[in-house]
């Protein structure tokens, strides 16, 4: 039952979008807004056919801010990643907003250790890990990978630097993938 159509894009619309799996009517999606340096998130309760502005995250002291990526995680909850600049983290930093009711609110956000071209993936899965946040990307040198994960929901992070072998450079990293 419903209308199984692709749903319509919000204005602009370049970047990632994540379906909700347990329920078909919420989507969301972001925008990297190159032009003003931020990342817009927008999100959507009737499967796409109209889209409410409800995030806006830029870099530190309005530095810029690139690179969307996000998530639903269990119980609806919504993940936002961008990467950024400040004052106080002038080499980069992941940001990580997450909202609990759908995109109508977002709690303060979190901060890790910047991995270039960024991931996020939530495990959905029933088990002890069930809610765990994880974050991938390369390493500033493109010799490694860095790999954190949460366990707290994605409101801190522990980031593990895997080096690459020597003479070897990592081309890119994909979404949703992390190997064991």
């Amino acid at each position: 039952p419903g209308d199984r159509r692709t749903p319509v894009r919000p204005p602009g619309a370049r970047g990632r979008r994540a379906l909700s799996d347990r329920d078909e009517a919420r989507l969301f999606d972001l925008v990297d807004n190159s032009p003003t340096s931020e990342v817009v998130t927008y999100v959507s309760f009737d499967r796409g056919q109209t889209w409410k502005l409800a995030l806006r995250a830029k870099g530190g002291d309005d530095n810029e801010s690139w690179d969307p990526d996000c998530r639903y995680g269990p119980g609806h909850v919504l993940y936002s990643l961008s990467e950024g600049t400040a004052p106080d983290y002038p080499d980069s930093y992941d940001r990580i907003d997450r909202s609990n009711d759908g995109g109508k609110n977002w709690e303060s956000f979190t901060r890790a250790i910047h991995a270039e071209r960024s991931f996020i993936v939530v495990d959905d899965q029933p088990g002890p890990q069930n809610g765990w946040v994880y974050l991938y990307g390369m390493g500033a040198d493109m010799s490694s990978i860095r790999v954190g994960y949460s366990t707290d929901g994605g409101r801190t992070f522990s980031t593990q630097v895997v080096p690459m072998e020597k003479g070897t450079f990592d081309v890119n990293v994909g979404p949703g993938a992390i190997l064991s």
